[in-house]
């Protein structure tokens, strides 16, 4: 932390969630679904209308089996989560409802505990959620920018920002 405090980057708190979702509060109907390669472009569509570029990343990750992609592509609502078993990988979307649907397909889809971590105060959404699905979340650890605002609907993976 310390030496990216003196290469002049801004310091933000962040937060992670765990445990096993209460599966009753999952919602009964969640949008989106299953997605693929074939869903890059709405990948890179979505990651420029929040300033990002982690359509690459996606591409690489899911030439890894244990990978999967979810999508939401319903008129204005489009959004993208990146997964595997045990964590929420990234997570890219036009806007906090929909951002809180993808994290509940995750929700909806791990096995077991559930973990994302990254999370600062422009993820309050992604705490409402954890609150509703009686997860566990734990201050720790911190996301470092320089002079950038950071997105609000979005998940960062530590390794593709």
């Amino acid at each position: 932390m310390r030496r990216y405090a003196l290469a002049g980057l801004f310091m933000h708190p962040a937060a992670e969630l765990g445990g096993e979702p209460d599966r009753g509060a999952i919602p009964a109907s969640l949008g989106g679904r299953s997605g693929n390669e074939d869903d890059l472009e709405l990948v890179a569509e979505v990651e420029a209308g929040i300033g990002r570029c982690r359509t690459e990343d996606v591409a690489f990750a899911l030439e890894d089996d244990r990978h999967r992609l979810d999508v939401v592509d319903e008129g204005s609502r489009r959004g993208w989560m990146l997964w595997h078993p045990g964590r929420l990988v990234m997570l890219g979307a036009s806007d906090e409802a929909t951002a809180a649907t993808l994290l509940w397909r995750y929700l909806d889809g791990v096995e077991g505990s559930a973990l994302a971590y990254g999370l600062t105060s422009a993820q309050n959404w992604a705490f409402t959620v954890a609150h509703a699905a009686r997860l566990t979340l734990r201050v720790g650890g911190a996301m470092f920018v320089d002079g950038m605002a950071l997105p609000g609907p979005w998940i960062p993976s530590g390794w593709y920002f």
